[in-house]
């Protein structure tokens, strides 16, 4: 893991790089391309190293809401800031995957980015689409469905993990966080759980 980017800004923001291991049914999923051209790819499975860049969000938002048929309705929109941070990861994770001998890296852009050498990441990342469909992205920690909080206008559950409006409903996972953590949040949910769960046996 590289944290050297992190809140390297002083604005809280920023990015870490993560190696991580691909498997054929992600990659399969990840990499970019149709057909033959995403057959070429994944053939090179064996020979592919990867590595994935995780923002903190700034000014990124995204919503769950109930469409008019009753069905979840999904919006993710990034923000200027968070979209510059994920070039940059982009570009820095590049590097790295060069410098350790790499004849090419790929990005994970619908059109797929391929850089064939260090002088033109910036060039390139510069002409890739970076709307919301034109890049893969993923996460692993989902966070922040059922935000706590003390007011039932804005959050979904108390400090203490109850329903607002429905007493004896309890939720102690991930989704209470009322944030994105910007750390692997699996230490933060141990500790919330095990504090509501005393709570609830107190009752």
């Amino acid at each position: 893991m590289c944290d050297e980017f992190l809140n390297a800004n002083g604005d809280s923001g920023g990015f870490w790089i993560e190696a991580v291991p691909v498997g054929p049914v992600l990659a399969a999923l990840a990499f970019p391309g149709f057909g033959r051209e995403h057959r070429s790819i994944m053939q090179k499975l064996s020979y592919t190293a990867a590595s994935i860049v995780l923002v903190k969000e700034i000014d990124s938002e995204g919503s769950v809401r109930s469409n008019d048929n009753g069905r979840p309705e999904l919006t993710y929109e990034r923000g200027p800031r968070d979209r510059e941070y994920m070039k940059q990861g982009l570009a820095a994770a590049a590097r790295i995957h060069f410098a350790a001998g790499a004849r090419n890296v790929m990005t994970l852009h619908t059109r797929p980015t391929v850089f064939t050498s260090p002088d033109v990441i910036e060039n390139d990342l510069g002409k890739a689409e970076w709307d919301t469909n034109d890049l893969s992205l993923y996460s692993a920690h989902p966070l922040g469905t059922c935000r706590m909080g003390e007011d039932a206008r804005t959050s979904v559950v108390s400090s203490r993990g109850e329903v607002h409006g429905a007493p004896g409903i309890f939720v102690v996972d991930g989704s209470v966080m009322p944030s994105s953590l910007g750390v692997n949040p699996q230490v933060t949910i141990l500790a919330i759980s095990e504090r509501n769960a005393e709570r609830i046996a107190e009752r």
